[in-house]
């Protein structure tokens, strides 16, 4: 229940106190409800976050992986002393 008060006692036509009372239940009800809905979606964004905070250093290890891949492949051929091909199984 909320409740307002307001002095009129020197109002010319009114000349008293006039109290309103409003119930509030559902009002409360509904903030209740938002907030419980609001700390769901941060957990949902907090796990979220986690995940993709995952994949991007899964990504940059995999991105590391793969220049330093190409680097022994190209090493491969440069410091060879002879000459160097590959050929798949296809005979190309």
């Amino acid at each position: 229940m909320e409740q307002g008060t307001n002095n009129l006692l020197d109002h010319p036509e009114v000349r008293g106190i006039v109290i309103i009372g409003r119930d509030v239940t559902e009002r409360i009800r509904a903030e209740e409800e938002m907030k419980r809905r609001n700390e769901g979606l941060e957990e949902r964004i907090a796990d979220r976050a986690g995940q993709l905070s995952a994949l991007v250093e899964e990504l940059r290890e995999n991105e590391r992986s793969l220049r330093e891949s190409e680097e022994r492949f190209r090493k491969s051929f440069e410091g060879s002393g002879v000459g160097t091909t590959h050929v798949g199984l296809d005979d190309r």
